[in-house]
């Protein structure tokens, strides 16, 4: 017989180092109290045998997986999380600056400030009574997971345009096309609402969403692409204001 039982209960936090591995066996119960924690850090792993079962008993406890998004299997539901994320921000990369052929000055070092990924803003103003040839804004940076993406976003006249990858940073934009007519229209770059999911998907298995602790009423808008991780997004009914944002979903 076992000197230990087959059911343990978490009522504080444990940390599984890097490299360390727990087995839940078959039979075996991993329990987590309400305001408890197991961290499973970058190269560590969490083996649940077919069987098995980790319980979340609660609001409160939690199953934080860091590094590879791999590792999660198809079938599972994930809790992603998105502590403090930033409102909207129309001139955070770019403040108001005459449009131009050639790179604009880049504010804020190209961070949204929050360590999210959002998607890319441009809003364009009018000057001089004719609206200009207005071109096209190539923006460059990274994605969710540090790689080097690139988008195209061509402005409206007078009004903003949404981009639709989630950018974690941007390291520069670039004007191309623009041409002058009575007056040198202007221009900002920020970011929006959208945040990038850490998972690829062909179809919307997002089940719930949270704003400040409050479920949404009205599910998010979700795009998924196979192919190019920065495409995933996820913008709730609710503008972000800073507060904690939580999305589950099925991983496929």
């Amino acid at each position: 017989m076992s000197r230990y039982p087959r059911k343990h209960t978490a009522y504080g936090g444990f940390t599984l180092p890097s490299g360390q591995t727990i087995t839940v066996a078959s039979g075996a119960d991993v329990v987590l109290a309400s305001g408890a924690s197991l961290d499973v850090q970058d190269g560590a792993d969490l083996n649940v045998a077919e069987g098995a079962a980790v319980n979340l008993a609660g609001v409160g406890a939690n199953v934080a997986i860091t590094g590879e998004t791999g590792a999660v299997e198809a079938g599972q539901v994930v809790h992603v999380e998105y502590p403090a994320a930033a409102a909207a921000v129309g001139d955070r990369y770019v403040a108001s600056a005459n449009m131009k052929v050639g790179a604009y000055t880049l504010a804020n070092g190209g961070l949204p400030g929050d360590g999210h990924a959002h998607n890319v803003t441009v809003t364009h103003t009018q000057v001089g009574g004719v609206t200009d040839t207005l071109g096209t804004i190539t923006v460059a940076g990274t994605n969710i997971n540090d790689e080097a993406i690139t988008e195209v976003i061509t402005p409206t006249d007078g009004g903003t345009t949404q981009g639709v990858k989630a950018f974690k940073s941007v390291t520069s934009v670039t004007g191309a096309g623009w041409v002058v007519d009575t007056g040198n229209d202007t221009v900002v770059v920020g970011f929006g609402d959208k945040l990038g999911l850490p998972f690829f998907g062909t179809v919307n298995t997002v089940l719930a969403a949270a704003i400040d602790g409050v479920r949404e009423g009205t599910l998010p808008t979700v795009v998924r692409d196979a192919d190019e991780i920065e495409k995933n997004t996820v913008e709730l009914d609710s503008a972000l204001d800073g507060s904690d944002v939580d999305v589950w979903l099925i991983v496929e």
